[in-house]
């Protein structure tokens, strides 16, 4: 299971599995987590300007 098109709306969660599989259930779950230091100081140094709702 991966996230992709992850945007600040919403993500896609993908389930891949082998060529022959059959699926009897998935599942999946999430939990919003505020950005961390590391991630704001990254978009800092690219220019971001984090004031308003950093």
């Amino acid at each position: 299971m991966i996230s992709r098109d992850v945007s600040t709306t919403g993500f896609e969660i993908v389930f891949e599995t082998w060529s022959d599989t059959k699926i009897g259930r998935a599942a999946a779950s999430w939990m919003a987590v505020g950005q961390t230091a590391e991630s704001r100081v990254h978009a800092l140094l690219n220019g971001a300007n984090l004031t308003t709702d950093g």
